[in-house]
């Protein structure tokens, strides 16, 4: 393997395999413990957690402090290391000094919604578009970059040495899994194709060919329902440049899959622009009266989608919004939760929170509501609490 840059060129003899990858990078991982004592601090806390793995941030939440104990959100640097933390502590219940109960641990809210996969999901993914002279041993060297490779299958008819253009490649961890989906789908050419791998988490509910049954949808658009673990895998924003993903299946049938909808039909990809950064969220309407949080100072290189994961952690965001023209950001937004009690600790706990890397502190309030804006009103700016406002 020749290093080049951040990049390698693995190279074949005539008719292997000729592709570039990235060097694998780990996927961070963002977890929730609970039962931390209320003396703990971040350093205290990042301290503990370093004898697990290497610890990227941490937020202590000092506010929801209830019978001597607070919790926190930790974050790792390797998904692998954060699982195995979560496993670790989990078998073998541990009690901090001072805390009423064993700690509590698991995936933070919002994660898997980022990362496009679930925690009991199993690392097997959906590897389609391979040409007709790639077998086992070629995308087991292609996918044996990312980690342990246990098992490469490749559909075929019984009796029939081919294969049908697809198959199935399982990890023994989730982390190698995503690292191949990020890095090589839609950007790996193999065997001279014309056509780039499709690399997805494996989806038992997606297009027909991803399962292992012989139903397929008829012609004419007919809905397959979503791509990715279940039914509506995200996938990753950095690797998608356009809104629609064109695929075709084993009998040249023409499919695409749009990024915005997280939904599959058949047909060929309506002709659009490269996407810009996601700036909405969920349903573009106002919620109930105090479910409605004006946030200012949100960091300008921010999509939707980070705004949201933030908000997350204090209870489940059903829409968000970042102001923005022409794609740039003005730098305030809304965020709308499904109840009132959750917005309420929001504002407690992020107006005056600092993004990493921004100079100025969030100010988060409750939107102002309007007679009427409730119940299919106007979602207009009118009425808006402006006191953060740039103008």
């Amino acid at each position: 393997m020749e290093a080049k840059g951040s990049y390698g060129r693995i190279e074949g003899g005539p008719g292997r395999a000729h592709y570039r990858i990235r060097k694998p990078q780990g996927i961070p991982l963002k977890l929730f413990v609970g039962q931390i004592p209320a003396d703990w601090d971040e350093n205290t806390v990042k301290d503990y957690f370093s004898q697990f793995g290497e610890i990227m941030d941490v937020l202590v939440n000092k506010n929801a402090k209830r019978d001597g104990v607070i919790y926190a959100f930790v974050k790792f640097s390797s998904m692998t290391q954060a699982e195995e933390t979560v496993k670790q502590l989990t078998s073998e219940p541990t009690t901090l000094p001072n805390a009423t109960g064993p700690i509590q641990i698991r995936w933070a809210d919002g994660e898997s919604a980022r990362l496009g996969i679930e925690p009991n999901t199993p690392p097997r993914l959906y590897v389609g578009s391979i040409p007709e002279a790639a077998d086992e041993e070629i995308l087991k060297e292609l996918f044996s970059k990312y980690g342990s490779v246990e098992n490469i299958s490749l559909a075929r008819d019984d009796g029939d040495p081919s294969h049908k253009g697809y198959g199935f490649v399982n990890f023994d961890r989730k982390e190698a899994a995503l690292l191949a989906v990020q890095d090589l789908n839609e950007r790996a050419y193999i065997m001279n194709s014309d056509r780039p791998l499709e690399v997805r988490i494996a989806d038992r509910r997606g297009p027909s060919h991803q399962r292992d049954t012989a139903e397929r949808p008829e012609r004419g658009g007919a809905n397959m329902g979503g791509v990715g673990g279940g039914g509506g895998h995200t996938l990753p924003v950095t690797f998608q440049p356009a809104r629609y993903l064109q695929y075709y299946d084993d009998q040249g049938r023409p499919y695409y899959y749009d990024c915005q909808t997280q939904q599959t039909e058949w047909g060929f990809a309506p002709q659009e622009t490269p996407m810009r950064r996601s700036m909405n969220y969920g349903a573009n309407k106002p919620g109930a009266p105090g479910c409605n949080l004006f946030i200012y100072y949100i960091p300008t290189d921010w999509d939707v989608h980070q705004l949201v994961d933030l908000f997350n952690q204090y209870g489940k965001v059903v829409s968000a919004r970042i102001v923005a023209t022409n794609g740039t950001s003005k730098g305030y937004g809304f965020a709308t939760y499904e109840n009132a009690e959750d917005a309420r600790r929001a504002i407690e706990n992020l107006d005056g929170y600092r993004c990493r890397g921004s100079k100025k502190k969030l100010k988060v309030s409750l939107k102002t509501e309007k007679p009427g804006e409730y119940e299919g009103g106007s979602t207009s700016l009118e009425g808006l609490d402006y006191k953060y406002a740039p103008y």
